[in-house]
């Protein structure tokens, strides 16, 4: 089980350009704070409305309890989401403040730098003009993207057990591993959904409410905590079922924070300590997708339609 979690792991990690735990703490330690933050703001997003998909399609919702308070409904497969970042997402300027040797005395020198990479930008470095006193005394070379993209995939493994009163429950989860240069990368996720659908006579189509609590970390080999990431999200869901397909469509809302730790090393007087948090909240995402179910197979797809366009999809068994 070991060994398929840290395969599934290291394509996951292939696919998505590293950017989650090699080369992102290796840039990000040639930086200050105030870079930093608005160099990972794309990722934030990116990484937060991931997480935040593909919950729906797979476990069947099913509109009747039965003889029985409990039901048989099973799902396990892999789930795969896409966001489509904006151009502007790629680059920003900025001016900020950091400490700078000029004729043998320690400073306060201003940076200003415009057209930076983001995380999702140009992997050519940035320069920055650096100035004292008002006075540009030179250009410092700074940090590129991890990877020049505007399509962030992820890949998540996800279990689906159900129903006790309408009830299911959706699991994902992968332990913490050491992944050697990439460090330890541990994720565990969750979501509750209730079908409302039972209490409401001859209704001609699905309704449930689900909501859902995901962590994603990065650790140094140390056990430092270089990413922990929370994603939170609610829904109201409709779904139909039309002999081996299932058409649904749902209202998200949905909030992410992003804690970042790291030591930057700053050329000139050291290592200084960076932390910072980012937060994206009160986000609402509308969803239309379908799902096929040909037993044992399901497969489904669906489009996110909100502050970001993301497609998701999942493979897997279920009945």
């Amino acid at each position: 089980m070991k060994k398929f979690l840290l395969l599934f792991l290291l394509i996951t990690l292939s696919v998505t350009g590293k950017i989650y735990s090699q080369n992102l703490p290796d840039q990000l330690v040639k930086v200050a704070g105030l870079y930093g933050e608005k160099y990972l703001e794309p990722f934030t997003t990116a990484f937060g409305s991931n997480l935040n998909s593909g919950f729906i399609g797979g476990l069947r919702l099913d509109s009747k309890l039965g003889p029985l308070p409990a039901n048989v409904n099973i799902y396990a497969g892999l789930k795969f989401s896409g966001l489509i970042l904006n151009s502007e997402d790629q680059y920003f300027d900025l001016t900020y403040e950091d400490k700078y040797k000029y004729n043998g005395q320690e400073v306060l020198a201003k940076f200003v730098v415009k057209n930076a990479p983001t995380v999702f930008g140009s992997t050519t470095p940035a320069n920055a003009d650096v100035y004292v006193y008002n006075v540009k005394v030179s250009t410092q070379q700074l940090i590129g993207g991890v990877s020049n993209t505007k399509f962030v995939p992820l890949f998540v493994p996800q279990l689906g057990i159900g129903s006790i009163y309408g009830t299911d429950v959706v699991v994902r989860y992968f332990p913490t591993l050491s992944l050697g240069n990439y460090g330890k990368i541990g994720f565990t996720g969750f979501a509750i959904r209730h079908n409302f659908s039972s209490y409401i006579p001859k209704m001609p189509f699905d309704i449930a409410l689900q909501g859902g609590y995901q962590n994603f970390n990065v650790e140094k080999d140390d056990g430092s905590r270089i990413i922990n990431a929370n994603a939170t999200f609610i829904n109201l869901q409709f779904n139909k079922n039309i002999a081996m397909f299932s058409i649904y469509g749902a209202a998200q809302l949905e909030n992410f924070s992003i804690d970042v730790s790291y030591i930057y090393t700053n050329p000139y007087v050291g290592e200084i300590p960076v932390n910072f948090e980012q937060k994206e909240s009160g986000n609402f995402r509308g969803i239309l997708g379908a799902s096929f179910h040909l037993f044992p197979i399901v497969v489904n797809a669906d489009l996110n339609f909100g502050k970001r366009l993301i497609f998701t999809a999942g493979i897997g068994a279920g009945f």
